[in-house]
């Protein structure tokens, strides 16, 4: 064998190694604990605004307490884990929460050049009703509405 072929041979035999070992399954999970909850907060830059003036809107992810478990064999369906321990608090989640306006406006649009920026602006004058939904676990879970004035 030359010696390009052992190089070519040992650097693939080292690549399969290390993508087998990524997608190992851990020794150990973290699942929610005794006492679990979810919460979403809703971030308003304002809760009155002018007809036609964007809003800026986030979110705010609240999770735990989450326990370390010894993996077992099969994880039955429907059940939530983490290979890593989750944060407690998650900030800006604004751009991967579902949002609901009451009555509907154009919202949920990115800003140009930032896809993780959440903005709404309303065409019409009265009084406006937002929520967000956070996928959760084990299912999801809605944030507080909160009341926007829209001034003509």
């Amino acid at each position: 064998m030359s010696r390009h072929s052992f190089t070519r041979l040992s650097l693939l035999a080292t690549t399969v190694l290390l993508l087998a070992s990524c997608y190992a399954p851990p020794a150990e999970i973290w699942v929610p604990g005794e006492g679990y909850s979810e919460t979403l907060l809703i971030e308003l830059q304002s809760s009155e605004i002018r007809v036609g003036q964007w809003l800026d809107i986030d979110a705010e992810r609240h999770t735990g307490p989450w326990i370390r478990i010894p993996r077992p064999q099969e994880l039955p369906q429907g059940n939530c884990w983490w290979r890593r321990p989750p944060p407690p608090v998650e900030r800006g989640v604004g751009a991967n929460v579902r949002w609901f306006i009451e009555p509907e406006g154009k919202f949920n649009l990115p800003s140009p050049g930032d896809a993780f920026r959440r903005r709404v602006r309303f065409d019409r004058a009265g009084t406006h009703t937002i929520r967000a939904q956070s996928a959760g676990c084990p299912g999801p879970f809605n944030s507080a509405p909160q009341t926007i004035r829209v001034l003509p």
